[in-house]
Order: C-alpha cells, then structure tokens, then sequence
C-alpha cells in the first residue's frame, strides 16, 4: 500500500500535468522553450554556414549541426502534438475576442506547418542531394530518400523559399505575446512561462 507521502506526490504530479487550466503543462512549457531555442540558435547558424566559401574547413561541420538541429526539431514538433493532443489547451482570458483568438491560434498551428516544412524540406535536399550526416556527429541519420538531383533542387528551392515564412511567423508570434505581457497585461504571455 503506498505511503502518504507517495499518494500526495502522485496527486501533485497529476494536479501539475492537467489541473491548472490557465496554464500549459510542464510537458508543454519545456518543448516550446526547448523548441524556440532551437529554432534561434538553428536561423543564425544557416545563414552563417550559407554565406561561407565552399573552401571553409567548418563549413560542412556546421552544415551537419544545422541538420542535427533540424531534425531535433522535428521530434520535438511531433512530441508537441502528441502531448497537446492528450492535454487541455489553457483558455484565453474573457477580453480575448473571437477575432484575436482565431488569429492567435492560426499563428500557432501555421509555425507547426512551417517548422516540419522545413525540417522536411532540409532532411530531402541533404538525402536526395546525397549528404547523409551524423546527428551532432554521433550516429547516422536514417536514410529514407533516393539520390534524386531533381528533388535536391526542388527542396532546396522550398526551404530557401520557407525562411521568410519563418521570420514572418516568429514575429508575429513575438509580437503577439509582447503585446498581451505589456499593453494587455492579461496573463496570456504567463500560461507559457516556466
């Protein structure tokens, strides 16, 4: 029979799993921190790693940490779903309009669509162009994708293409959090907070 001690840790663990409803839970907040960090140290990288002279000794060592990163963000969108689909979204507070809400959540669901556009994108240019890479130098990354140049070029030119989507996203999605910390001070920016 358990303690009192593990019963109370057990209703703790769940209370902080599902019973907050103004708040993402733990599972929640350390993915999208986890993610955001990613995505800020993997933008700097791939415009560093693209704007070096194909003679560069690091060039091809950062090429493999802006791939690791990418597909590192990929499991983590894909364990973001799962998590959000088995968990309750927070509610947005009574002064959030109809309007704003829609867009809030358009913004969210359309940074999910980009983020695998371009961890896909980025995982059939480097395998169909023929340059399979270790994640952070420690073991192959499954090939699933024939030497194709064609398709190299295709996804090339859609990852390049996806970067302004990107940029336009975080943003909005920036300002839209600054906005309710600072102007609104509704607490919508804290339901994310750690």
């Amino acid at each position: 029979m358990p303690s009192s001690f593990q019963m109370s840790a057990q209703v703790s663990s769940e209370k902080n799993w599902t019973a907050d409803t103004s708040r993402y839970n733990r599972a929640m907040i350390v993915i999208h921190w986890l993610t955001a960090l990613l995505m800020f140290c993997t933008i700097p990288i791939g415009l560093m790693m693209t704007a070096m002279p194909r003679t560069s000794p690091v060039r091809e060592t950062w090429f493999t940490i802006h791939k690791s990163i990418g597909v590192t963000i990929l499991a983590l969108v894909i364990l973001r779903v799962i998590v959000r689909a088995l968990s309750r979204a927070p509610s947005y507070p009574g002064t959030i309009g109809r309007l704003e809400n829609v867009t809030a959540s358009s913004v969210q669901f359309l940074l999910y669509v980009i983020m695998v556009w371009m961890c896909v994108t980025g995982y059939l240019n480097s395998l169909a162009g023929g340059h399979g890479f270790d994640w952070f130098f420690l073991f192959p990354v499954p090939d699933f994708v024939p030497r194709n140049r064609a398709l190299a070029h295709l996804a090339s030119t859609l990852h390049v293409a996806g970067q302004w989507a990107v940029y336009t996203l975080i943003a909005a999605h920036f300002l839209g959090a600054m906005f309710h910390l600072v102007a609104r001070r509704d607490r919508v920016f804290h339901r994310m907070l750690p």
